[in-house]
């Protein structure tokens, strides 16, 4: 009973801010967590060198120490104050010690004196994270930006030849002609804007619906990673810190468990698609492999051409102070790691900032071979129930003996300090978030679910069907009641038992799978017409189908646009909301006026809208990267692939699109929710 009040009163008290929270005063007295010099202003003249770099507080005995490490002791909505980052002009700021003395040393000395001067603390350099940059340097091009290029330039060049021959000479006879149309920017536009669900197979015509979960999803998770712009390189942390204390936010907090409905949406599919495929074409242990071959070949062109472009150009597109340690981190992780994400496995090693998003494409592809292993292994219904049953219990397991024996987080909590590192070293992350088996069991129940409609198929409404409609319109609240449960691990000085987060752990990832298989269910069954009529409008179509280069792109948007920074930025609801359309009318009105300094006042408008639009700019930005890649490379390859693996059918392909019939290897679901996105993620 003392454990239930304790959970009440902070759970009241989360919701006022009111724990261990420092007035204005006391929280100036902490040294600056972030700090950077002017970057163009540095390098100027040859020999100027400028530095990013982090620093620790040493240990002493007055009172602001004392205050710091209070304060950092809770790094789960607190920043480490006691690590401070910092870029400084070296040959400006540090030019007393850099002298005949070494970048780091004079460094050391001249953080350590800076810091006494005006907070009496000492401070060492943390040596093994420093990013240096000197006047006029540039990453020189090597051998495989010169490859990547080339093979860039190949991809556009067949784009461009390939559009020309379905525009001049309208042919497809020969292997050639049909070769060149796969790259066809006229067809594959069509194909874009196709909409979904034509085809002879009624069956698939009940999946359109997801297109839109897809699409609506896929916002959702770009929207809420970019976010994590606000943890590095801020004016005000401590607005950061307070957010933990909003209820509001804890809605963007504990939104990790929307990854959850995308594995059972997996499953679902791929138990749905073959069971309507088996009825014309038997499945047996021989297709096993080919239906990997093909997924792994649906997946990897796209994904190739990212990690290549992250591994070379991506370093070239810009500078500044949190370039090198934004996003040449990345750069060269997917240079040492980039066979560990085409294999697929990416997912189990550690540490690595190279796509971090992308555990979700590998965890997602581990546990299609599994699912396809049971439908391909199994032949029985009977056989196969068994079989999804262990998986759900395995799946059920796996994450509780985690949890326990690792001491781990019930929920993926997003501190302040794993945000900015990209969740990478985060614990929890790295052995329950991402791991393929720790999915297992949202993924074995979409198969069950698949499995359970497709015998539904057909049936006439019943009174056990209908309900179901109860439970669907209760799944907004009871959601958002489980979205909400996750603030009790924000409390500060409280720290879950073991035991009470596994048992939370357990009480929310089985209510969001119930509500997951319960809202697929009733869409399925066409017992929610609004619901069904929204997720089924034409313009969801388009922006699913390139879902699957968004999720893989939106994470370098936002280092990009996060590293190219110069200046501490100042996050507040409305620099967020409001700033962009206050700034638009600054703009305008400064052209209207036409001021003498009107370039130089857009100039500032412009950069300061386009912070200001940081966390819906990247949105717009990834959707907008997406399409060009989506037509230039996911679907000319994807057709290709089919040409190539249907070549030995003497058969004559039938190049109408809208007529096409789906077929397993090809049919819309690999270009569906399965292989795509989460989403979000992360």
């Amino acid at each position: 009973m003392k454990t239930e009040i304790i959970l009440v009163l902070a759970a009241v008290q989360l919701a006022y801010g009111v724990i261990n929270r420092i007035n204005a005063s006391e929280y100036a007295r902490l040294p600056p967590l972030y700090r950077l010099d002017d970057f163009d202003g540095c390098l100027l003249a040859p020999g100027d060198k400028y530095c990013y770099f982090d620093g620790k507080i040493l240990d002493g005995d007055s009172d602001l120490h004392t205050l710091v490490k209070e304060y950092s002791a809770n790094l789960r909505t607190h920043f480490d104050h006691t690590l401070f980052h910092w870029g400084l002009c070296v040959t400006q700021t540090c030019r007393q010690y850099y002298g005949n003395s070494t970048v780091e040393d004079a460094l050391d000395a001249c953080i350590n004196a800076t810091l006494y001067e005006s907070h009496q603390l000492q401070a060492k350099l943390v040596r093994n994270n420093i990013f240096c940059t000197d006047f006029g340097e540039e990453d020189p091009y090597d051998t495989s930006d010169y490859v990547v290029a080339a093979v860039f330039l190949t991809l556009l060049m067949l784009n461009i030849f390939g559009t020309g021959h379905d525009l001049f000479f309208r042919t497809n006879k020969g292997f050639l002609s049909r070769l060149l149309l796969c790259f066809s920017l006229r067809r594959n536009w069509k194909k874009l804007v196709m909409p979904s669900g034509e085809g002879p197979e009624p069956k698939l015509k009940s999946l359109k619906c997801l297109n839109g979960l897809k699409a609506m999803t896929t916002f959702l998770v770009i929207l809420g990673h970019s976010p994590l712009t606000g943890f590095i390189a801020v004016g005000n942390p401590q607005y950061q810190e307070e957010i933990y204390h909003k209820v509001f936010f804890q809605v963007l907090l504990n939104g990790t468990l929307i990854v959850q409905t995308f594995f059972t949406i997996s499953g679902f599919l791929l138990a749905y698609n073959i069971l309507v495929t088996s009825e014309k074409r038997r499945v047996s242990w021989r297709t096993l492999p080919q239906g990997i071959f093909v997924r792994w070949l649906r997946l990897t062109p796209v994904y190739a051409v990212i990690i290549a472009f992250i591994s070379t150009w991506l370093r070239h597109l810009s500078s500044g102070p949190l370039w090198k340690p934004v996003v040449n981190t990345e750069v060269l992780d997917c240079r040492r790691d980039w066979w560990l994400h085409l294999l697929y496995i990416d997912n189990y090693v550690d540490l690595s900032q190279c796509m971090p998003q992308s555990w979700y494409i590998s965890g997602d592809m581990q546990l299609s071979i599994i699912g396809m292993a049971i439908f391909c292994l199994c032949q029985g219904p009977r056989s196969r129930k068994i079989a999804i049953t262990i998986a759900f219990v395995i799946g059920l397991i796996t994450p509780a003996a985690h949890t326990f024996f690792q001491n781990l987080h019930a929920v993926l909590i997003v501190s302040p300090e794993m945000a900015i590192h990209f969740f990478v070293e985060d614990l929890t992350f790295n052995n329950l978030y991402k791991r393929g088996h720790t999915n297992l069991v949202c993924y074995a129940m979409g198969l069950a679910l698949g499995m359970l409609m497709y015998d539904l198929y057909g049936q006439e409404d019943t009174k056990d069907k209908k309900n179901h409609r109860l439970l669907f319109w209760a799944a907004f609240p009871v959601g958002l009641g489980l979205v909400m449960l996750g603030m009790i691990f924000y409390i500060d000085d409280y720290e879950p038992c073991n035991q009470s987060c596994i048992a939370a752990a357990a009480l929310e990832e089985q209510a969001n799978l119930l509500l997951n298989e319960n809202g697929i269910q009733n869409l399925m069954m066409e017992q929610s017409a609004v619901f069904r009529g929204i997720l089924e409008w034409q313009g969801w179509t388009a922006i699913s189908r390139v879902s699957y280069c968004a999720y893989l792109i939106h994470i370098c948007v936002i280092r990009c646009s996060l590293a190219d920074y110069t200046s501490l930025q100042h996050i507040s609801f409305y620099y967020i909301v409001v700033g962009p359309c206050a700034r638009s009318v600054r703009i305008t009105t400064t052209i209207l006026l036409a001021n003498p300094a009107v370039k130089q006042q857009c100039l500032h408008c412009c950069v300061a809208a386009w912070r200001t639009l940081n966390y819906c700019s990247v949105v717009c930005v990834t959707f907008m990267l997406s399409a060009p890649c989506w037509l230039l490379v996911e679907s000319p390859v994807a057709q290709l692939i089919k040409l190539c693996l249907d070549r030995g059918n003497r058969t004559k392909p039938d190049i109408n699109i809208k007529a096409a019939p789906p077929k397993w290897k090809d049919q819309e679901i690999s270009n569906s929710v399965e292989t795509v996105v989460v989403k979000t993620s992360l």
